[in-house]
C-alpha cells in the first residue's frame, strides 16, 4: 500500500510539471517529435552510408562475423521505419 501511495504521489508530482509545460508550449508534442526525427534521419543516413560504402567482406576481413553485417543492415532497415513513423505522426499532428 505503502508503494501505491509513493507512486501516487511521485505521478502527481511530475504532472504538475509537465502540464504546466504543455500549457505554456502547446506544440511541444510536434517539437518532440520533430528532434526525435532529425535524430532517426541521422541515425538512417548514418547506417545506409556505412553500409553503401563497406561491403559485408569489409566487414568479415575486419574480424566481424557475417551475422553482424546482417545485424547491421537489420537495424538500417528498423531505423528507416522510425522516420516513416515519425513522419506520418507528425502528419497526424498536423
Amino acid at each position: 500500500m505503502k508503494l501505491q501511495s509513493l507512486a501516487l504521489f511521485a505521478s502527481t508530482a511530475l504532472a504538475g510539471p509537465i502540464l504546466s509545460a504543455r500549457q505554456a508550449y502547446p506544440d511541444i508534442d510536434v517539437d518532440i517529435l520533430q528532434f526525435a526525427l532529425t535524430l532517426e534521419h541521422l541515425e538512417n543516413v548514418f547506417y545506409k552510408n556505412a553500409l553503401s560504402t563497406w561491403p559485408e567482406k569489409t566487414f568479415t576481413d575486419a574480424g566481424f562475423s557475417k551475422d553482424f553485417y546482417n545485424q547491421l543492415k537489420y537495424i538500417a532497415h528498423d531505423e528507416e521505419g522510425h522516420v516513416v513513423y515519425l513522419e506520418a505522426a507528425l502528419k497526424a499532428a498536423g
